[in-house]
């Protein structure tokens, strides 16, 4: 890891990673001020004058205590500590997690700013599929615990297609083409690879993430 032996150099790897959840990891009794604190105790690089920018940034007043926080800016509040002591991988669990798209799109942002100037790696699970639309570069879909595809973002959108058909225009593409179907009220979505003739089909359009994922747990190979 950051091409050291992990288990030798295992506290220098650990100082170089940066981890959030959607939950804040930290008392309701304290504040900004208390974790400041605290971290620059557990991280030789920890930046105070950062962490009290990203603060003023996400408008987190650092003397109101966890407990008053709403659950977006505890999110941007495990952002900004996971930021501040300048790590080289950042591994974010559901950071934005059950949040409204306002403060999403921020977070959005604050990570592509953060990896653009940093040049860092982020490691980003999530159940919002719009976000990876949206910021990721690789995608890795799990599914009860297996791995079902690891593509780029950009690979996944130029290889399929959605074709939404009638029974009887599924009959005319080809088989060879299909990657998985599904039939709902008698209309079919199939996900197909390479060229399709529209003039075949009722639409032919780019999936979204939330497409190609739901085809492949849901859908089921050429019919």
């Amino acid at each position: 890891m950051f091409g050291m032996d992990n288990i030798e150099h295992d506290i220098e790897c650990k100082k170089s990673i940066g981890f959030a959840v959607d939950e804040c990891c930290f008392h309701n009794c304290l504040n900004a001020y208390n974790i400041n604190n605290i971290m620059c105790g557990i991280y030789k690089e920890w930046d105070e004058s950062k962490f009290m920018s990203y603060l003023s940034q996400f408008k987190i007043k650092p003397q109101k205590k966890i407990s008053d926080l709403s659950k977006g800016m505890k999110s941007k509040l495990m952002l900004a500590i996971a930021m501040s002591h300048n790590p080289k991988f950042l591994i974010l669990d559901e950071i934005t997690s059950g949040l409204d798209p306002v403060i999403r799109d921020d977070i959005l942002l604050i990570l592509k700013d953060y990896v653009s100037k940093t040049n860092s790696s982020v490691l980003f699970s999530t159940h919002v599929t719009s976000d990876l639309d949206r910021i990721a570069d690789e995608i890795a879909f799990l599914h009860e615990g297996n791995l079902i595809f690891y593509e780029t973002t950009q690979a996944l959108k130029e290889q399929y297609k959605l074709v939404q058909c009638s029974a009887e225009h599924y009959e005319n593409l080809p088989k060879a083409n299909i990657k998985k179907v599904l039939v709902r009220a008698g209309m079919y979505s199939v996900l197909v690879s390479g060229d399709i003739n529209a003039s075949l089909v009722n639409s032919v359009g780019v999936p979204s993430i939330d497409d190609i994922m739901l085809l492949y747990i849901k859908g089921e190979n050429a019919l």
